[in-house]
């Protein structure tokens, strides 16, 4: 399989449908995030569980589209979307394209012909796998107590498994 081949399945319906998930999933998950941070007083347990909700367009995008690169470009175009309104500026762009190219990896492994519930869930639990670990490293989250890591650890597989069960119910209920 070269580039090529792989640029040429994308059409103008599937760019469009790219676009308009990653503008959805940014007005919906962008507020979700501002409030989670905003009032979790140091909660460090929501807030990795309430970023879980940024997976859903590597999940949705690639289920619905069944075309390589579906994760990575809706994770960046929601990233880009989000940027004037992110508190965290940039960086909002940085966790897109790490979802995405995460998000991408459980696909790619399966050369893009495997769907199923259980990898959606392996890519949810992928990707806030790594999150957590570059939150661990970027957000101090390595200076917490053992027991707190484990808990994040927990919370973070927690949150994956619910965020592909959700992006699955979701896309279900579109083609329904």
């Amino acid at each position: 399989m070269n580039m090529n081949n792989l640029v040429k399945k994308w059409t103008t319906r599937d760019i469009l449908v790219v676009v308009v998930l990653a503008i959805a999933f940014a007005l919906i998950t962008g507020p979700i995030l501002s409030l989670a941070f905003a009032h979790d007083g140091g909660n460090t347990l929501l807030s990795v569980a309430a970023a879980a909700v940024t997976t859903i367009p590597s999940l949705v995008a690639p289920y619905i589209l069944r075309k390589p690169g579906a994760a990575f470009l809706a994770q960046l175009l929601m990233g880009l979307v989000q940027l004037p309104f992110a508190a965290i500026g940039f960086f909002i762009v940085v966790v897109g394209l790490i979802n995405g190219v995460v998000g991408e990896i459980p696909f790619l492994v399966t050369r893009y012909r495997n769907y199923s519930l259980a990898l959606l869930i392996a890519s949810g639990v992928l990707s806030r796998l790594v999150a957590l670990g570059f939150a661990m490293r970027t957000m101090g989250f390595s200076e917490l107590t053992a027991s707190m890591q484990i808990s994040l650890l927990v919370t973070a597989v927690v949150a994956g498994i619910l965020v592909a069960l959700l992006a699955k119910y979701l896309c279900d209920g579109l083609k329904a």
